[in-house]
């Protein structure tokens, strides 16, 4: 269902593809379920979580949305680094529902929580089939779509190329 998503919002007529269990190679811990990419660039990444359940949300809501931003973080730094994109998002699914970030490449996760703060959007409130949702996640996908950088698919030359890009 997700991947039904993500096309949608980022169509192959545009450029994008979409690659499931995606580990850019290796580069990252824990392969993420689906990627959207640009040329070679990551541009939103979907980690869906069976593991943490709506009951533990229900009961235990606090703990269960702590382990979840901690391993978006972490997939958003490891990911981030290596994209010539501007910014990247990170959606973590649990099921239907979803929690999402959008940040520019060239911070990490400790310097967005100090320069932005709270950037989390959507809180597994609300299904992704639903209208709110429809029209929510719509809107944070375009503003990302429209801060992407046009890149051909052989702009790297190659995997050989890529280089963590720099952090100020």
């Amino acid at each position: 269902m997700w991947w039904h998503v993500l096309a949608y919002w980022f169509p192959k007529s545009q450029g994008f593809q979409i690659e499931h269990e995606w580990d850019f190679e290796g580069r990252i811990q824990r392969p993420a379920t689906l990627a959207v990419l640009l040329g070679q660039d990551p541009i939103a990444v979907v980690d869906l979580r069976p593991e943490i359940s709506r009951e533990a949300l229900r009961g235990h809501p606090e703990q269960a949305k702590a382990i979840v931003r901690r391993d978006m973080n972490r997939l958003f730094d490891e990911v981030s680094i290596w994209s010539a994109q501007p910014a990247l998002c990170v959606i973590s699914a649990l099921g239907h529902q979803w929690n999402a970030i959008i940040r520019p490449t060239d911070m990490t996760s400790e310097m967005a929580k100090v320069s932005l703060g709270y950037d989390w959007y959507g809180e597994w409130d609300d299904d992704v089939r639903s209208e709110k949702s429809y029209r929510s996640l719509g809107s944070y996908l375009k503003v990302l779509k429209s801060a992407r950088k046009c890149v051909s698919p052989g702009c790297h030359g190659g995997n050989a190329d890529l280089v963590p890009v720099a952090r100020t």
